[in-house]
């Protein structure tokens, strides 16, 4: 058995969790788009969001992405109220951009 040091870094490793910080009221898989509505997903998944969204988020809401931002094929976008995580939207990599594929809100929202 090979014994090795691992070395703790301090600092912040600029992960954002996206997990609800509320109990999930509503998860739902997101049906397939129309033509016009494939056309409104061009853009980055934040734009997306908040295009999609409007309506719905208040002044001092938090857009942005969270989890692994690395990936080229998926992004998670996630809306902080208040401090607390209450929407997370899962993206997917399609030709023309990025396609909403999941989301989740806590309830009454």
């Amino acid at each position: 058995m090979e014994v090795g040091t691992i070395q703790v870094l301090a600092g912040d490793s600029g992960y954002k969790s996206t997990k609800l910080d509320c109990p999930g009221g509503r998860s739902k898989k997101i049906e397939p788009f129309t033509k016009e509505e494939t056309e409104e997903q061009k853009g980055a998944p934040v734009e997306t969001f908040r295009r999609g969204n409007a309506g719905a988020l208040r002044e001092g809401d938090v857009v942005e992405t969270a989890g692994n931002t690395q990936s080229r094929d998926e992004r998670t976008v996630r809306v902080v109220r208040d401090g607390k995580v209450v929407v997370t939207a899962h993206y997917l990599k399609f030709s023309r951009g990025w396609m909403e594929a999941t989301d989740e809100s806590c309830a009454g929202l």
